[in-house]
This record gives C-alpha cells, structure tokens and sequence, in this order.
C-alpha cells in the first residue's frame, strides 16, 4: 500500500521521513567512508607486508652474489701474481658459502633460485678459481723447472680441466639427489671443502716454507679430489645435535675459524680441521651409517636426454 503524504500520515511515517536524510548523512560520513579508508589502509598494509616479505629471499642471495665477488677477486688476484690473497679469498668465499645457507634458513627464505644460483657461485668459487691458482702458482719461475716437460705440462692443465669439471658434476648431482639422501649426508666432498683444502695447504706450504718438490707435485691431489666429488663415499654433514659437548666443540671451531680467515693468520688450524673433517668424518660414516639407495634414472628422465 502505498502512503501519501497528507492529513492521513501517522506521526512515524511523519518522523521517518523527516530523518531519513540525516540518518543516510550520518551513515554516508561515518560509516561508510570510514569503512572505506580502513579498507585501504588494510590493503596498503598487505602490499607491504608481502613486499616486505619477498625480502627473506633476496638477503640469502645477496649474500651469495658477495661469495661470487670474492671468487671473482680471488681469481683477479691469481692473474696478477698474488697466490697467497687469492688462497685467503678462496677461504672466506667458504665462510660465505655456509652464511647463505644459514641466513637462508633464519629468513625462511629458501627458494628454487637461491638454490640454482648458490651452484653457480659454489662452480667459481671452489672450481674455477682453485683451479687457476694452481695453474698460475705453478707457471711462477719457482715452479717453472718442474714443468718444462710436455708430460708435466698437459698434467697440470688436465688437472685443473679435471677438477672443474668434476665440481659441475657433483654440484648437479647434490641438486638432483638431496631430497633422496637425506640431510644428514654428503655423497662425495663437498666442493667447499675442496676449496678450504686446497687453499690452506697452499697457505701452509708458503707460511712454512714446505720443499719445492713436495708443492709442485700437489696437482696429482686434484684428480682424487675430483674423483672424490663425484663418488658416493659418504660423509655426515655438520649439525646441530642432542650433544652438547660435539655443538660447543663445533661452535668454537667456527668461531676460530671466522677470527683467523679475516685476520689471515693459521692456516695451518684451517688445513687441519677440514682434513681432520675429511678423513674422520669418511671413516664415521662408513661405520655407523647405512649405505644409501641411489636412485635410478626413471623412464622419463631416460627418453628426455635421448
């Protein structure tokens, strides 16, 4: 039914009509804009969060591209002829290399690209650029008389060739088996670990002024390294445990080890816990853990690289 204004109207047909405009006034002002502005002001904030964010992902890898920068420099530092910062530089790309992962880890922000990118700076940290200290070390005058010979000389270049090609291979196969090993092991050395071996012996071999033979004969090292990368002799990743005494025997270990690579000093301590980790943690994990199962190729991966 519909009501006319008129003498017939009830007072709260009257009332209601009268106050209709101030009630939608009222609504307009302080319901509705305000409601708009928190809506705003809630999707402002979630942009931000979310830009906030995708930050957890780029501080593991900007710390990765600062390991890249030092290999870079400590492949810079081999063409000009200076052998020992170059070593130094190859020991702090391997503090680096754990800082990633740990930042990584403390953000949250682990990803597919971080992953594929911290392969390739691991390639020219402990690949290349040990690699071409060696090569350079060893074309140095003091070396020189030990390869004149073609057989010396294609020895030390197949070497190095060697080494870089085996640290491809076992840095695709880490990214392709991780998920199937497990993270309590390495199959084969990690490249790091080449890379702290290699530099500290040459570190050690200047500090204490080791005989000329025993250096110029160290690339023969290079080929067992490299075969050691692509093997699948185990060895137990370093991590926190139950044990209180292994975690402070670890955490101080790492502690020394940050004070003396910047400082550049000992790297005699250096050389002797990576091999120490090398040698005992090969023998531990050969007795105390079960052999894992490599995984087959599948069907599919097979008729792709066909």
């Amino acid at each position: 039914m519909v009501v006319t204004q008129g003498k017939d109207a009830s007072p709260k047909i009257v009332f209601n009509r009268m106050t209709t405009p101030f009630l939608w006034l009222f609504h307009r002002v302080f319901v509705d804009r305000p409601l708009q502005s928190l809506g705003r002001v809630l999707q402002w904030a979630t942009v931000k969060t979310e830009r906030t964010s995708s930050w957890r992902y780029v501080a593991p890898n900007a710390v990765t591209c600062i390991g890249l920068s030092v290999a870079l420099l400590s492949i810079m530092s081999t063409f000009s002829g200076q052998y020992e910062d170059a070593a130094w530089l190859i020991l702090f790309c391997c503090l680096i290399d754990k800082l990633d992962g740990t930042v990584a880890r403390l953000l949250n922000g682990s990803s597919s690209f971080g992953v594929q990118m911290d392969s390739f700076s691991d390639l020219v940290s402990f690949g290349v650029a040990p690699g071409l200290l060696f090569l350079g070390l060893f074309s140095d005058p003091l070396y020189e008389a030990y390869y004149q010979s073609t057989g010396m000389f294609w020895m030390l270049r197949g070497a190095v060739i060697f080494l870089i090609l085996m640290s491809v291979i076992r840095l695709a196969k880490f990214n392709v088996m991780t998920e199937q090993i497990g993270s309590k092991i390495f199959l084969g050395i990690p490249t790091t670990l080449v890379g702290a071996l290699t530099a500290s012996f040459l570190l050690t071999a200047m500090k204490f002024d080791w005989p000329v033979e025993i250096v110029a004969y160290t690339p023969v090292a290079l080929f067992a390294l490299g075969l050691w990368m692509v093997s699948n002799v185990r060895l137990p990743k370093v991590c926190k445990t139950t044990s209180l005494g292994y975690n402070t025997f670890i955490g101080v270990n790492v502690v020394v080890t940050w004070v003396c690579v910047p400082l550049r000093v000992y790297p005699e301590y250096v050389l002797a816990l990576s091999g120490g980790y090398a040698i005992i943690g090969t023998i531990y994990a050969f007795f105390c853990f079960d052999t894992p199962e490599v995984p087959k190729t599948s069907d599919a991966d097979a008729a792709a690289t066909e």
